[in-house]
């Protein structure tokens, strides 16, 4: 009697626990568009506006306990952006103001920490925050510049198209925090939707200004992110 209330306990205990198992790890890809924006600290250096870009990359979550997850993957990142700046051509006398976008590609890494409510039907909401790494892969400038002739006439240069790897630095790091939600589609896929907003923390400028080369150019790349992805 006694053994055989000893096999049902640890029977109800096996049953018990494979109920409760959680997947240690699940993968899945996501695709995303960006608004992004210069802050810079640059003394005569000004923010142009905003600029749309996008990414895509694979994204994994592993289980550190119930509803807290560690999320990382990777993502290709187009991040864009314009500044307005001070400007010296190779002629000395010719100085005036150009206005650049910036086009550059990253490969980004993040590590965040995520956390995932109960699920009420098959939605589920949570909340992430941490850092990304990213590795600058190109980089790209649209130029445009204005300056006065020895007239006092205003001359404006055709857009121009040129790569600025060297102009901007290898690598750049970030803050990130976010919110989204889980459409579970069965016990083990869902589809995702969230917001993230990256704070740049490194300047992702490289090198000195072209009329006073003792400032050296600074500017650090926000952007705010919306991901639509699918996890298994």
């Amino acid at each position: 009697m006694k053994k055989t209330g000893l096999t049902l306990m640890i029977l109800f205990l096996i049953m018990t626990l494979a109920a409760q198992e959680v997947k240690p790890f699940r993968f899945g890809m996501k695709v995303g568009a960006n608004l992004n924006w210069f802050n810079t600290g640059t003394e005569r250096y000004k923010n142009d506006g905003s600029e749309a870009g996008f990414s895509w990359g694979f994204i994994s979550d592993f289980t550190l306990a119930d509803n807290y997850f560690l999320s990382t993957g990777f993502n290709l990142e187009y991040n864009y952006g314009r500044l307005v700046m001070p400007y010296k051509t190779g002629d000395p006398d010719t100085t005036g103001t150009l206005n650049r976008k910036y086009k550059m590609r990253y490969f980004e890494v993040p590590l965040m920490v995520k956390m995932r409510t109960n699920q009420f039907g098959p939605f589920a909401l949570f909340g992430q925050l941490g850092l990304t790494g990213d590795v600058r892969i190109s980089a790209k400038a649209k130029d445009v510049f204005r300056y006065y002739d020895k007239n006092g006439q205003a001359v404006i240069t055709p857009e121009k198209e040129s790569f600025i790897t060297s102009e901007l630095n290898v690598v750049k790091g970030g803050f990130v925090i976010g919110i989204g939600g889980e459409y579970f589609i069965d016990k083990s896929t869902s589809i995702i939707l969230s917001v993230n907003y990256n704070n740049g923390l490194t300047n992702v400028l490289h090198g000195h200004d072209k009329v006073d080369p003792s400032i050296t150019q600074r500017a650090q790349l926000y952007y705010v992110e919306f991901s639509l992805g699918v996890i298994f």
